[in-house]
């Protein structure tokens, strides 16, 4: 007998490890968030952030996973206590040879947040997978799964960057 995938679907996971000295600033991320939020302009200090979490991510997938990905496109939320996001999709359906195949979340400062993936698995539809979000941690998936985000907390704001990923 031999066996043949078909299909797959997979989530990356992890801690962002950077080596002591060149650790992600945090605190610029979450200001870059609301500076574009009400000023539409990016701070000075995101562009070396976000490469250096763009580099982990796209190098912790080459190395552990051997494929290669690269960005497309950055943008942060922040959600208010007990906020969730709408149902969200990375993925254009209308032009998929140019869209995305990967979304990743990073938690920038987050507290009780929690991420819902829809999927379906063969003839079973709109299944869910959720997982909590934590500080320091991402999360990719397919862009072609529709999820969710939570703030489960009352007291403070949750903030999220989201880097979205094609295929070469």
């Amino acid at each position: 007998m031999e066996k043949k995938v078909l299909s797959q679907q997979v989530i990356y996971f992890g801690e962002v490890k950077i080596p002591k000295g060149f650790e992600i600033d945090k605190e610029c991320l979450s200001k870059n968030i609301l500076h574009e939020t009400y000023y539409n302009q990016q701070l000075p200090c995101f562009a070396k952030n976000i490469d250096q979490l763009n580099s982990f991510i796209r190098d912790h997938v080459s190395i552990e996973n051997n494929f290669k990905i690269y960005s497309k496109r950055f943008f942060g939320n922040m959600y208010k206590p007990g906020e969730s996001s709408p149902l969200l999709l990375g993925a254009d359906f209308n032009n998929l040879k140019n869209s995305v195949d990967y979304t990743t979340l990073y938690g920038i400062d987050v507290n009780s947040c929690f991420v819902n993936i829809y999927f379906d698995d063969n003839r079973k539809k709109e299944r869910m997978y959720r997982t909590e979000l934590k500080t320091n941690m991402f999360l990719m998936f397919p862009s072609t799964n529709k999820y969710i985000i939570e703030n489960k907390q009352e007291k403070s704001f949750n903030f999220v960057e989201t880097i979205t990923y094609a295929h070469p």
